[in-house]
């Protein structure tokens, strides 16, 4: 099952966990509609990622097809830590 928020806060996070275990240590992470992301959840993100590392996996990450969500996410300080633990569909902004 793919999960594909909206928006990516500290509540949307927990049932996206649910969704990410269930093909765990291969989970994908459909940004692909998001518009908004917390930046508590971009951390949990971060740490499910180096999880799915830990464990021989790699989190996939469908990256927002918004071009303002996606520079947002770019410039967010936290986004080195997540293109370097991450497969994207893209290039990270």
């Amino acid at each position: 099952m793919v999960y594909s928020p909206l928006e990516l806060s500290v509540e949307s996070v927990d049932n996206a966990l649910r969704v990410w275990e269930e093909d765990f240590p291969r989970p994908l992470v459909d940004l692909s509609r998001t518009r908004r992301m917390d930046l508590l959840a971009l951390i949990v993100l971060v740490l499910e990622a180096r999880r799915c590392q830990e464990a021989g996996g790699r989190l996939r990450v469908l990256l927002p097809r918004c071009e303002e969500t996606r520079a947002t996410l770019g410039q967010r300080s936290i986004a080195p830590l997540l293109s370097q633990a991450c497969w994207a569909d893209g290039p990270w902004p």
